[in-house]
């Protein structure tokens, strides 16, 4: 899982602007394992949430005082532990 963040405008105008990734495909997992979950950003506004109009690319989209912008990280893929993957060892020191 990744991080999850609401930001609220309090005045405005504003402008946002995001160059992201992951939106359409989550990380890839170690080992066979599952892939993480995408990357989300969305915009309240009007009582409800809206998607950007491009999800990865938006400039200068321009946010009015009681916005909210909900910015939601690409979560990391599983390892599978059933996978003969080395362990990990850490000496002592």
């Amino acid at each position: 899982c990744g991080c999850d963040i609401v930001f609220e405008l309090l005045k405005g105008p504003a402008f946002l602007t995001v160059f992201g990734d992951r939106h359409s495909r989550g990380p890839g997992g170690t080992h066979r394992g599952t892939r993480g979950h995408t990357a989300e950003i969305e915009i309240f506004r009007d009582g409800h949430w809206q998607q950007l109009p491009h999800r990865t690319k938006v400039e200068s989209l321009e946010l009015l005082g009681g916005d909210q912008v909900r910015v939601a990280t690409a979560g990391g893929g599983d390892m599978d532990i059933r996978s003969s993957a080395p362990s990990v060892w850490f000496p002592e020191m």
